[in-house]
């Protein structure tokens, strides 16, 4: 069971916690409470125990979610991320409208 959940703050911690060489445990921490655990990862406190307990001061940690810290960044990823997730589109004379597509380090593979 998962939350619906706006994870934008998520994605700025992810970006701070990667600049203090955390990046990896602060994943780990929110996979694990938004996949397995079913929290809500838009709530500021539960973000900052999941920072905490992947290494990260808790006054920084709050300081990232007050703020508007790497927002950039992550508008940035969205921005990289949006042509990725498009199929490619064909008609033919069977009626395919899409393909699916597998991408790679933004390449399609064969």
């Amino acid at each position: 069971r998962t939350i619906v959940a706006n994870t934008f703050d998520a994605h700025r911690l992810s970006h701070y916690a990667a600049t203090q060489g955390k990046g990896d445990a602060m994943h780990e921490r929110l996979f694990q409470a938004y996949f397995v655990d079913g929290q809500n990862i838009a709530d500021h406190t539960l973000l900052t125990k999941l920072a905490v307990d992947a290494g990260l001061p808790a006054d920084a940690v709050r300081d990232v979610l007050s703020g508007t810290q790497f927002a950039a960044d992550v508008h940035r990823d969205i921005e990289q991320a949006q042509p990725l997730s498009r199929p490619c589109s064909s008609l033919s004379s069977n009626g395919l409208a899409a393909a699916p597509t597998q991408r790679c380090d933004r390449d399609f593979l064969p």
